[in-house]
């Protein structure tokens, strides 16, 4: 999870909440917020990875990452082929109707 890996980065980089909070231009809280498993919005993430000198996607566990993109994966083949029954269907009641 994002919250696991921000305090690792963090510890890692030898940083305190309060450091890492200012070197990011958000409060504390957001910090402590992020690290007891809430959520925050993409620019905050993107603000926090530059402080700590890491791309966004390094915020997020591997394994989280890898489940999430596996799902994004399914669900977009599952799009692709409702897509491709909806064209046939057409493609048929254009040749009966048409």
């Amino acid at each position: 999870m994002v919250n696991n890996q921000i305090k690792k980065l963090r510890i890692e980089k030898g940083l305190s909440q309060g450091q890492l909070a200012e070197k990011a231009n958000v409060s504390i809280r957001t910090i402590q917020q992020l690290e007891a498993g809430n959520d925050v919005s993409i620019s905050t993430l993107s603000l926090i990875a530059g402080a700590l000198g890491v791309e966004v996607k390094k915020l997020f566990d591997a394994e989280v990452f890898s489940q999430q993109q596996e799902r994004l994966n399914f669900a977009d083949n599952q799009l692709k082929y409702q897509l491709h029954e909806r064209r046939r269907e057409y493609s048929t009641y254009s040749q009966l109707h048409l």
